[in-house]
């Protein structure tokens, strides 16, 4: 069965390098986000079921890519087995960080010596965040145009998820150190009426800081 890989605000795709190392024998795809057009959830949801097609598959969905699975499977729009949200969410996580990140200049703030590395450990990566790791967040910030970036946030600052129940099996992961997004297994176990909750030490980008160990939660369920 097909891994469908689901990235998060960023959309490149590229963060999951150090997670598809440890997935071998998986036939996994990632699906990264369109730089340019709408931002919002309908949109975006309607550009991964076109990718997908018709083959069943798990759906990693990490972070941001939250409510894309949500509307996916309102829609029916793919024939979805399984999903794994990873420090993910159904509707807006931190209202007033996001209003706050949307008027930061954000390309700027990626290149400051010192106090970029500082605050990509502290609220992204955790503090024994290798070089490498540092590099490829901001490489991958880097890539995407900072009005997608905002139009992203501002889709999330704003989205509501529907109230419907959804049978389809599901898994939410939720770090404990997880800075950016709060605690939303009140908001999975309303909306799944097959989950399993699993919290596990790490920061919000927890699939880069621990992929082997992201790898073996995945393969359990694949």
């Amino acid at each position: 069965m097909k891994l469908i890989l689901l990235p998060g605000m960023d959309g490149t795709g590229i963060l999951f390098t150090p997670l598809i190392h440890h997935l071998d024998g998986l036939d996994t795809k990632v699906i990264p986000l369109p730089n340019d057009g709408p931002q919002d959830y309908s949109t975006l949801s309607t550009h991964v079921a076109s990718i997908i097609g018709d083959e069943e598959c798990i759906i990693i969905a990490e972070s941001f890519s939250g409510g894309i699975v949500e509307t996916l499977l309102r829609s029916g729009e793919a024939n979805i087995k399984h999903v794994i949200f990873f420090a993910s969410f159904l509707s807006c996580p931190s209202f007033f960080l996001l209003k706050i990140a949307i008027y930061l200049p954000l390309q700027t703030l990626l290149n400051i010596p010192l106090i970029t590395p500082f605050f990509m450990r502290l609220f992204c990566l955790g503090h024994n965040a290798s070089a490498d790791s540092i590099n490829l967040l901001k490489k991958a910030i880097s890539l995407v145009p900072a009005a997608t970036l905002k139009a992203r946030m501002r889709q999330a600052s704003a989205y509501k998820a529907s109230s419907l129940v959804f049978h389809t099996p599901a898994t939410y992961i939720h770090p404990k150190h997880d800075l950016l997004v709060s605690d939303r297994s009140l908001e999975f176990v309303s909306r799944f009426n097959t989950i399993e909750l699993i919290e596990t030490d790490g920061p919000h980008f927890i699939i880069q800081s621990q992929p082997k160990k992201c790898s073996n939660l995945i393969k359990r369920t694949s």
